[in-house]
């Protein structure tokens, strides 16, 4: 993978070095892009680094114009609009066009890996990748640039010491780990965009949520609105992604389209680690910084809970459809070797 990564950088050097110098006065190609983040957030701004790396490295033949969550369309339309070309890619995840693949499920196993490279190994090198690329074809879709999220802890209004103390609590979440909070262990699971969550906390309409590794939620402010970080964390190394319409892809000149998915391989990279370096730090302002308690849940509770989930994985995820059976035990194989799991 590293060396992947090493080769991606220097073939992108080569191809700005061999661009011509005189730029163009107007853009050849003009892109709109929605991401599912709000323009406050550190994630939003690395995005437009993104863009001014792609318009830079073309000498201005492609632009991309950055557009926050819900500027263009609702965050849960994503999909619909990528495909009718609306806009020609957005920076989503495959949570949340989840009704359109229900098979995405297997990205965001519950009490799973919570290393990037862990998910890198899971959809680059275990065929996951080529198990998936059907869908995305089908619907006249590409996918790029797979930023990986930290490890993800539950943020709460309410203590939550024990396994017995997710019953009944409302908590906002998403894909795999929702079924899992609520069939594994009996919480009130509610399906919100990040735009509401500090007024769902703040006015009670929720006990906790998850939403990311530290950053993204400092920047929401979820941390003004809870007062408990529930650990260990119960998900990690969940990918966003560039959602790319096909045709609009397949019509750019074929030197933009190899600088473009440098470009989406310099994303995947940068982005990953800058954003798992600012989680890092926004989770230690939220500690030392207020009120916030870190409660670890007992070592006997998360031994109960990584066997719930083990099963879960198997025979709920696993049970979707034989998509979903196999990638599950590809999962539980990489898991086990890599010590996740026994």
């Amino acid at each position: 993978m590293k060396r992947a990564f090493i080769l991606a950088a220097v073939v992108l050097c080569l191809v700005f070095t061999a661009m011509p110098s005189t730029a163009r006065a107007s853009a050849e190609v003009q892109w709109k892009m929605q991401s599912f983040m709000p323009a406050a957030s550190n994630l939003h701004k690395y995005l437009q680094e993104f863009c001014d790396l792609v318009q830079k490295a073309t000498k201005g033949r492609m632009k991309i114009t950055l557009f926050p969550a819900n500027a263009l369309f609702p965050t849960m339309k994503v999909f619909q609009n990528v495909k009718a070309g609306v806009v020609q890619m957005a920076h989503t995840s495959a949570v949340l066009y989840q009704g359109e693949w229900p098979d995405g499920i297997v990205l965001t196993p519950p009490f799973g890996s919570t290393n990037a490279m862990d998910f890198y190994a899971y959809w680059e090198y275990r065929g996951l990748k080529e198990m998936a690329a059907p869908f995305y074809e089908k619907n006249g879709l590409l996918t790029r640039g797979r930023i990986i999220g930290n490890a993800e802890p539950i943020w709460s209004r309410v203590p939550i010491r024990s396994i017995d103390d997710f019953k009944g609590k409302k908590i906002r979440m998403t894909g795999a780990p929702a079924k899992f909070f609520t069939k594994k262990l009996g919480a009130s699971v509610i399906m919100l965009g990040p735009g509401d969550l500090f007024s769902a906390l703040n006015n009670g309409t929720i006990d906790a949520c998850e939403f990311s590794g530290g950053s993204i939620d400092y920047a929401l402010g979820l941390h003004k609105v809870t007062k408990y970080m529930i650990m260990p964390q119960y998900s990690g190394a969940g990918p966003s992604e560039f959602l790319i319409n096909k045709k609009a892809y397949d019509a750019l000149p074929k030197d933009i389209q190899l600088i473009f998915d440098l470009c989406c391989n310099w994303a995947e990279l940068q982005i990953t680690q800058k954003v798992f370096r600012d989680d890092a730090e926004a989770v230690n302002k939220m500690i030392k910084g207020g009120d916030m308690e870190v409660i670890w849940l007992p070592d006997e509770d998360v031994a109960k809970i990584r066997e719930l989930a083990v099963d879960f994985w198997i025979n709920d995820m696993g049970s979707v459809s034989p998509f979903t059976k196999k990638a599950m035990e590809i999962y539980k194989q990489m898991a086990k070797e890599r010590g996740i799991v026994k």
